[in-house]
């Protein structure tokens, strides 16, 4: 058995036969893994392939060699898709780990335009112990004392927006966007300065969701966003 990634090879293989015209022998299957990085002898193929027939996913066409079965082209049409995705995460992650003032702002830009939407939707479903709980996280950023502090509380108040949005999609891009790996946006420094003026922004937000306003909800935010912007501009022009 070869040492190599089992699903990758599994992909391989499938979509060697995929391309196919006709059914392949297992020389044919070990040549195509060798040229993709997967050296693996014509008897480990052989062994690979009649794994995969026990899964269904190839059938023998009798000395001919093997083909794809209608599961066997679901599978790859899965394995596919999510080799996709798995890049398109990757491109995210490498964008999202920022370090000049443009990349940031890119960022922020991307946040308003998530999180302008879950303001308005979480304005429009919010109910009473929602609310309490944003009060809470608020006044955790509010006695904030440190930027470290101010910081995680910041992340609790817009996730907590997103999970009440109740929107999957949007709670997952806020998670990411203000996750580990999205750089802040602020210095310490900055953010210590900006401190009062960020939380009169939050309460904005939170009284427009108070008040069943999406649209306040959506202004409010959008005008958060915008000041850390113009915030991160200032800061790059000054260093």
């Amino acid at each position: 058995m070869t040492r190599s990634n089992p699903e990758d090879v599994e992909f391989l293989i499938l979509e060697c036969l995929g391309q196919a015209g006709s059914p392949l022998g297992c020389g044919a299957v070990a040549d195509y893994l060798r040229r993709h990085g997967h050296p693996v002898s014509e008897a480990t193929a052989g062994r690979l392939l009649r794994d995969l027939d026990l899964r269904g996913y190839t059938t023998r066409a009798g000395f001919r060699g093997r083909s794809l079965t209608e599961v066997g082209l679901a599978r790859l049409g899965s394995l596919r898709q999510s080799r996709t995705l798995s890049s398109y995460s990757s491109e995210l992650l490498e964008a999202l780990s920022a370090t000049r003032v443009e990349e940031v702002i890119d960022i922020l830009v991307a946040r308003r335009a998530v999180e302008r939407e879950t303001a308005r939707l979480a304005a429009e479903r919010a109910g009473p112990e929602d609310v309490a709980a944003l009060e809470v996280i608020l006044d955790r950023y509010e006695k904030a004392d440190s930027a470290a502090a101010m910081a995680r509380a910041d992340m609790e108040f817009h996730q907590k927006l997103a999970e009440i949005a109740g929107n999957r999609v949007l709670e997952a891009a806020t998670r990411l966007v203000h996750g580990e790996v999205a750089t802040t946006p602020l210095p310490p420094s900055v953010s210590r300065r900006m401190h009062r003026r960020l939380a009169e922004e939050h309460r904005r937000i939170l009284e427009s969701i108070r008040a069943r306003d999406p649209e306040a909800a959506e202004r409010a935010m959008v005008r958060h966003i915008e000041g850390i912007m113009e915030a991160v501009r200032q800061h790059a022009v000054a260093h």
